[in-house]
């Protein structure tokens, strides 16, 4: 008979105990993985630096991302700055960066890379759709190339004009460029709104004819 009433005043202790310590509060840390804004150290095939992939120049299509993250290449241009715009010095995947001044500024960069980089049709799809347009057919694709101008430049070089203006939104435009040589691709890019890329039109193509290579 002790021994049960040992046992029950036992557990009303404890139950007392549990009664008296109130809601466990338990902590947590919850780990959120936030994709980067760019791909940064990817490994250059052309030496034993890393360079930072330009964001701008990324694209859906996986073969002709890979294609344009190796072939990162080093070239010798030379450029006079549109008296209307700022200079920002190249890093990574850009030469060089040019921001308009006021309230509504373009951004411009120049790009170099090997070979073909997936050449001029694969390059305008990538960019029409960066507006967030859809791309046209083959054959409309073929003939808005065939109305774009090209103009040459101090350095004898021939610049291919892209005006992307029609597939743009009021915030989102481009106008753009495209020098092939025998080894490299340079990309010159315009971006901003409909309205401060159509006032720097001129600007742009006076930088692409200024453009160079160091013999």
């Amino acid at each position: 008979m002790k021994q049960v009433f040992n046992i029950v005043l036992i557990v009303i202790c404890m139950t007392a105990v549990s009664c008296d310590r109130g809601p466990e509060l338990r902590r947590y840390t919850e780990v959120i993985e936030v994709p980067p804004t760019d791909m940064a150290n990817m490994p250059n095939p052309h030496g034993n630096m890393f360079t930072r992939v330009d964001p701008s120049q990324r694209t859906d299509d996986p073969n002709l991302q890979r294609m344009l993250d190796a072939s990162v290449a080093d070239v010798d241009l030379l450029w006079e700055r549109p008296a209307e715009w700022d200079e920002q010095k190249g890093s990574g995947m850009r030469l060089a960066t040019f921001n308009s001044r006021g309230a509504d500024p373009i951004q411009c960069t120049i790009v170099s890379l090997s070979g073909s980089s997936g050449g001029v049709a694969a390059n305008v799809t990538r960019w029409i759709r960066q507006l967030g347009a859809q791309p046209p057919s083959a054959e409309a694709l073929t003939a808005f190339l065939a109305r774009q101008e090209a103009i040459g430049s101090q350095g004898d070089l021939a610049v291919q004009l892209i005006d992307l203006t029609e597939f743009a939104s009021a915030e989102s435009s481009m106008y753009a460029a495209i020098i092939e040589t025998t080894d490299k691709t340079i990309f010159i890019k315009m971006t901003g709104t409909a309205k401060s890329v159509s006032a720097n039109i001129k600007p742009f193509q006076e930088l692409c004819r200024s453009l160079k290579i160091r013999p």
